[in-house]
């Protein structure tokens, strides 16, 4: 398969057996990682997923085929178990080798980058007794508060019944990198919902994408337009960015970020008695509310305005202020020069983008000019 590829791997609740799996102190004895995904086996899901991709069945039939391995161990009351999300995600894992795929594992301080060797187990019978008592110990030392809710949802036996079968596979050429040493984009990607509340998914973003290349091989690819620049950053990150464009253009910002009213991120006043112009934008004497999205399909309902570095939608994109808006905010491409007032922010855009202008060897206000010329 063609081209690079890396997986999101969350091994555990909240990653909470990552460093148990890495260590090569686990049962295996070997660093390794694992999915569980109910009482699967690995031969059955080897099987469905070969017929996947060969196109001799659907995922749905796929999907029914694992029902029948869990059903005894249902509840009668539940309905299925398994969706087309859960599928997607086995079949990422169990096609990780076949890809060349990278996994991306978040451990408490260390981000772990990894690839499978060897083929896809079922954790062995006398493995999983002894899986659960080592768990049990190492929770109870890693997570002193939480261990119990932790082993709760990740220990085998329930009753002398499995609850979920361990699906194993050794890896090799292992990089750790400290979180505090690696891109914002790459060290927050598991806030990002979209991957938190998955089990294994391909990561897809592009600033992302480059951050994981960095810390693999210090080069990344050149940023093409204001989009990919401003792609570069994490979306707290670009909730800071608005924040400073607005504060250093004169306008009073309470807070730069939102999260208590609803689709609603920055609100920006203007406390003096003029108008502040930045076109489509004219700020008088009512506020102006922004969400902030890295991605969106429409503007917000609530917000007057929608930041958008990768809008995909058609109606109302009048109210939606693009990656270009915000690099003219601080740029005069006439001049060929920062903004006069908003050198702290081109100040801030280039410390927060240090990876991207060690990795290009060049400085912040080179790459703003290069992609709006």
């Amino acid at each position: 398969m063609g081209g690079e590829k890396y997986l999101y791997l969350k091994l555990g609740n909240s990653n909470c057996l990552a460093e148990y799996w890495l260590s090569g102190s686990n049962v295996l004895r070997e660093r390794a990682v694992a999915v569980y995904f109910w009482q699967t086996k690995a031969e059955t899901i080897k099987d469905v997923v070969g017929k996947v991709d060969r196109g001799e069945i659907t995922e749905r039939k796929a999907i029914e085929n694992l029902e029948k391995e869990i059903e005894p161990y249902k509840n009668k009351k539940e309905e299925k178990l398994i969706k087309p999300s859960h599928f997607s995600q086995l079949r990422e894992f169990f096609n990780a080798k076949k890809d060349n795929a990278k996994f991306i594992i978040f451990g408490d301080k260390n981000i772990y980058i990894c690839e499978p060797k060897g083929e896809i187990e079922d954790l062995s019978e006398d493995k999983c007794k002894k899986y659960d008592e080592e768990i049990r110990e190492f929770l109870k030392n890693r997570f002193p508060k939480r261990w119990n809710e932790f082993y709760k949802a990740m220990k085998i036996y329930e009753n002398e019944i499995p609850q979920h079968i361990p699906k194993v596979v050794e890896v090799e050429k292992i990089e750790t990198k400290g979180v505090r040493e690696t891109p914002h984009i790459l060290a927050t990607l598991r806030c990002n919902q979209y991957y938190n509340r998955s089990t294994c998914r391909e990561i897809t973003d592009f600033g992302a994408v480059q951050a994981i290349k960095y810390c693999l091989k210090g080069k990344i690819e050149e940023p093409k337009n204001a989009k990919d620049l401003l792609n570069f950053l994490s979306p707290y990150e670009l909730e800071t960015l608005l924040f400073l464009v607005l504060k250093n253009r004169g306008l009073f910002v309470p807070a730069w970020r939102g999260g208590t009213l609803k689709d609603i991120d920055i609100i920006g006043y203007n406390l003096g008695e003029g108008t502040i112009e930045m076109p489509p934008v004219t700020f008088e004497q009512e506020p102006k509310t922004f969400q902030v999205k890295k991605e969106a399909d429409e503007a917000s309902k609530n917000a007057d305005w929608t930041v958008a570095i990768n809008f995909k939608g058609k109606n109302d994109a009048e109210r939606v202020l693009t990656a270009e808006w915000l690099l003219d905010q601080i740029w005069d491409s006439k001049r060929g020069a920062v903004k006069q007032g908003q050198e702290e922010t081109v100040e801030w855009l280039g410390h927060s983008l240090w990876w991207v202008q060690k990795a290009l060897g060049r400085n912040i206000e080179d790459l703003i000019s290069c992609v709006l010329s």
